[in-house]
């Protein structure tokens, strides 16, 4: 008999033993969950900032966007008064429309538009974005991030135009 008490004893200590280890390896699994969700927390907050900043810095990335090049040569003819520039902007379609014939005035009136709506700007202010096809499309502007109207573009002859005005 006291072969068997001593077998339920150490029988006993084996099962307690076995209890910790587990009781342990489950506190160490649930640390390991928790680093885990941290670093994916982590990771995600850094792909959120990252987002962030691509896209506040987005607007000296579209500035360059081929499809943004007539706004923007809009925007510095008007500042500078380069009436071959702003001409050069639109499209054939605009430049050979009669009613558009007067130039001058039309590089005044846009002059006198953006310094209207943007006061002394700079082309850091502008932010531009694209929707459409590899041939036409729309642009929309934006002002310190905030939209303020989309006008029409097109290609021709390799080089995006405005196609309203």
């Amino acid at each position: 008999m006291e072969g068997d008490d001593e077998t339920r004893r150490l029988l006993r200590e084996i099962r307690d033993a076995q209890r910790e280890q587990l009781a342990e390896y489950r506190r160490v699994t649930e640390r390991s969950l928790e680093l885990q969700h941290r670093a994916r927390s982590r990771y995600l907050f850094a792909i959120v900032v990252a987002s962030v900043a691509l896209c506040a810095s987005a607007g000296a990335q579209d500035a360059r966007a081929p499809e943004a090049a007539p706004l923007i040569t809009i925007l510095e003819a008007a500042k500078v008064s380069d009436l071959a520039a702003f001409k050069s902007a639109y499209s054939r379609r605009i430049r050979d429309d009669q009613d558009q014939a007067d130039w001058s005035n039309n590089l005044d009136e846009a002059r006198t538009n953006l310094t209207r709506m943007f006061g002394d700007y700079r082309l850091a202010d502008f932010g531009f974005a694209f929707a459409g096809g590899p041939e036409r499309g729309r642009v929309t502007l934006s002002h310190q991030g905030t939209p303020q109207f989309d006008l029409a573009v097109v290609k021709e002859d390799g080089r995006w135009r405005l196609d309203e005005r």
